[in-house]
C-alpha cells in the first residue's frame, strides 16, 4: 500500500476562470463555486465544441459552450470572450476521462449533444452522445475516419456532416459506422470549423496547414464552394492591447446563434481566441482572448437549459498511507461546492452509518489517524441544490513512511551552479552532479545526482537522455532511482533556467536544485519549484511556486512522486501520477527509509 502524502488546501489548482486577456487563472482541484444560474447552465453546459447547428428564431438566454482538449466544458461569455470551466465528460463509471472532443453538434429536437473525437491510435473518428445531466458520454461507434475536426447538424432531419482533410462526409446518428462521402473537395484543413446559419447554408473554414483564410460553402450535392479569403479589419487596433493576436491563423469550429451571427474559435498556441465570422462581408473580427487551447464551439438554446441538479457522486476515490494518516483524492465535480468525507472503521460506510467530516474546499484531504488501523472511506459532493451519492467505497491505514504536505517555503536564490547550458536539447540529462553529502534514498546511498530535463532528478549513474515523460510510478522501466518532481515534456530552449546549490554545514546540509519559470514546449505554461534533499534526516521536499495548466504536451499530464532502483516501490499525491494538476505554492515532503 503506498503511503499518502498531505497537501495544503491551496495545493492543486485547476483553470476555472480565464481571463480576456490574461493567461489561465487557476484555483484548487475543488469544486467551482457556482451560482444558480451557472448550475442551470451546467448540465447543458456539457454541449460544447465544435458545434454547428442552424438556430432557431425565438431563444433566449442561448448559451454559447466550448470544451478544452482535456474533456472539459467552458462556458464562454459572448462579449468578452472570458471562459469559465463548468463539467468534466466522462466515459464510464469510474470517471475515465473522454479526452480530446474536436467537435460536437447539439440537436435541439432530439435534446442530443453528440461529440466527435479522434487523431490517436486509440480513438479514430468516435461519435458519442453525452448526457446532459451528468456529463457520462456513450460510445455510438467510429466512423471509420482518422478524426473528425469539425462537425454540422442539419435541423431540418438531424443528419451530422463531418470533414476529414477537405473531404466530406454525411453520417446518420443512427448508423455513425457508415459515413457517406459527399461530392467535392477543398483545401487539405477545411472544415475544421463548420456551421449551418439560419437560412441553412453550410459553411466551413480553410486553408492550408495552420492556417485559415478561406471560407466555403458546402451543398450536398453540388460539392464545394470557395467564397474567398477571409479578412481580420481590427487586428490593428486590437493588437494593441494584445500584441500576440495571430490573425489568419486557423478557425477551429463554429457555430451559429439564434440572432443569425456566427462565432468562431480561432486557435494559436497557447491561447484561443473567441471571433465573429460574416459570410456576406468574408470578415472575422475579434472578440476576446479566453486563455486556453479550445477545440470546439457550440450554442445551445436557453429553452434546453435543464433545471439545476444536484451534484453528479465523487469518482476515482483513492486513498494512501503514511505518517499517521490516510490521504484521500477523487476527481473534482465541477457542480459541487464543497465535499463530505465520511469514514468508519468498518467495512460497509455510508453517509448514515459513517462519521462526518464536511465543509471540505479540495479534492484531497488527509486524514489524521491511529496507526495500524483500517479506515473506510466514502465521498460526496455538495452544492446549493443538496448532496449527491456517496463515490465508492475506499480504505487504507497510517503507515510510517511516505509523504504529507508541509509549508510552502522555499529557499531564496540565486543558487551557485547554473545548468542550463547543460541540457541543450528535448530529454536531455546532466553529468554527475555532487550532492555534497551522502543522501540514503529507499536504504541506497548516493554522493552524485543527474538532472533530467524533463522535470525529473536521478540517482541512476547509467541513466541517458531520452524521451519519455510523466510516465506510471512505480514500474520497473529505464526511469528507475527517480525523483519526479514535475516530470512533463519541458523545454529550457523557449525559457527559464535550472540551477542548484548544496547549503549549511555538517550535518545539516541541504541540496537545492531549482527550476525557474522553466517553458513547456508548447508554449502552454512554465515550471517554477524547487527540490530539497536534507542531510541525516534525508527527507524530500518538493516546494512549487507554480505548476501551469498543460505542462506538458502529452494532454497536460504530469507526474510527481519517487520511485526506488527497482521500480516496484513509489510514493505519491493521488492523482499526481500521469495526470492533469496544477499546482501553486505547493508544499510536499517524503520519507522512503
Amino acid at each position: 500500500m503506498l503511503p499518502e502524502i498531505y497537501l495544503n488546501d491551496v495545493s492543486i489548482r485547476k483553470m476555472r476562470q480565464i481571463s480576456r486577456y490574461d493567461a489561465p487563472k487557476k484555483q484548487t482541484w475543488q469544486a467551482v463555486v457556482v451560482t444558480a444560474v451557472l448550475l442551470s447552465v451546467l448540465l447543458l453546459i456539457v454541449l460544447v465544441s465544435c458545434q454547428t447547428q442552424g438556430g432557431a428564431d425565438g431563444q433566449v438566454g442561448e448559451l454559447l459552450i466550448a470544451t478544452d482538449r482535456l474533456g472539459d466544458i467552458l462556458l464562454i461569455d459572448q462579449t468578452t470572450g472570458e471562459a469559465t470551466e463548468l463539467l468534466d465528460v466522462y466515459t464510464n463509471d469510474l470517471g475515465t476521462n473522454v479526452g480530446v472532443m474536436t467537435s460536437m453538434v447539439y440537436d435541439p429536437a432530439t435534446d442530443t449533444l453528440y461529440a466527435g473525437t479522434g487523431g490517436s491510435a486509440t480513438n479514430n473518428g468516435s461519435i458519442y452522445t453525452i448526457n446532459l445531466s451528468t456529463g457520462k458520454a456513450t460510445l455510438l461507434g467510429s466512423t471509420g475516419l482518422y478524426a473528425l475536426p469539425g462537425m454540422a447538424l442539419r435541423t431540418t432531419d438531424g443528419a451530422i456532416f463531418t470533414t476529414y482533410f477537405g473531404d466530406f462526409y454525411r453520417i446518420d446518428p443512427a448508423d455513425v459506422t457508415n459515413p457517406v462521402s459527399l461530392s467535392g473537395s477543398a483545401a487539405n484543413y477545411a472544415g475544421s470549423g463548420m456551421t449551418y446559419d439560419l437560412s441553412g447554408t453550410l459553411y466551413c473554414a480553410g486553408g492550408d496547414g495552420d492556417v485559415n483564410i478561406t471560407l466555403y460553402k458546402v451543398d450536398e450535392s453540388t460539392g464545394v464552394t470557395s467564397l474567398g479569403n477571409l479578412s481580420y479589419p481590427n487586428v490593428a487596433d486590437f493588437n494593441t492591447i494584445d500584441p500576440q493576436f495571430p490573425a489568419y491563423t486557423r478557425i477551429t469550429c463554429m457555430t451559429t446563434g439564434s440572432d443569425g451571427k456566427i462565432y468562431g474559435i480561432l486557435t494559436d498556441e497557447p491561447y484561443s481566441y473567441l471571433v465573429t465570422v460574416d459570410p456576406a462581408t468574408l470578415t472575422v473580427e475579434l472578440v476576446g482572448r479566453i486563455g486556453n487551447k479550445l477545440a470546439g464551439l457550440v450554442m445551445i438554446p436557453g429553452n434546453k437549459k435543464p433545471p439545476a441538479l444536484a451534484p453528479a457522486a465523487p469518482k476515482g476515490l483513492g486513498a494512501q498511507s503514511g505518517d499517521g494518516a490516510v490521504l484521500l483524492g477523487w476527481n473534482d465535480v465541477f457542480t459541487a461546492t464543497s465535499y463530505n468525507i465520511y469514514w468508519s472503521t468498518s467495512s460497509g460506510v455510508t453517509p448514515a452509518n459513517g462519521t462526518l467530516i464536511s465543509g471540505v474546499t479540495s479534492t484531497f484531504y488527509s486524514h489524521s489517524v491511529a496507526a495500524g488501523t483500517t479506515y473506510y472511506y466514502v465521498v460526496t459532493a455538495v452544492n446549493e441544490t443538496g448532496e449527491s451519492a456517496p463515490s465508492s467505497e475506499v480504505s487504507d491505514a497510517a503507515g510510517t513512511i511516505g509523504g504529507k504536505g508541509i509549508t510552502f517555503s522555499p529557499e531564496a536564490g540565486p543558487f551557485a551552479y547554473d545548468v542550463t547550458s547543460s541540457l541543450p536539447g528535448l530529454g536531455s540529462v546532466t553529468g554527475a552532479l555532487d550532492i555534497g553529502f551522502s543522501f540514503t534514498y529507499f536504504g541506497n546511498s548516493y554522493t552524485q545526482f543527474k538532472i533530467y530535463g524533463y522535470g525529473t532528478i536521478t540517482f541512476d549513474s547509467s541513466f541517458t537522455a531520452g524521451n519519455q515523460f510523466a510516465l506510471n510510478i512505480p514500474a520497473n522501466d529505464s526511469y528507475n532511482d527517480i525523483i519526479a518532481v514535475a516530470w512533463s515534456q519541458l523545454e529550457l530552449a523557449q525559457g527559464g533556467t535550472i540551477s542548484y546549490e548544496t547549503r549549511g554545514t555538517d550535518p545539516n546540509r541541504r541540496l537545492i536544485v531549482n527550476f525557474d519559470k522553466v517553458a513547456t514546449r508548447t508554449g502552454f505554461g512554465t515550471v517554477t519549484l524547487q527540490l530539497i534533499l536534507y542531510e541525516t534526516s534525508n527527507l524530500i521536499e518538493i516546494h512549487t511556486t507554480n505548476l501551469e495548466k498543460g505542462a506538458a504536451v502529452n494532454n497536460g499530464k504530469v507526474t510527481q512522486g519517487v520511485e526506488d532502483a527497482t521500480g516496484s516501490t513509489a510514493y505519491f499525491y493521488p492523482g499526481r501520477v500521469a495526470d492533469v494538476f496544477w499546482l501553486t505554492n505547493d508544499a510536499v515532503r517524503f520519507k522512503t527509509n
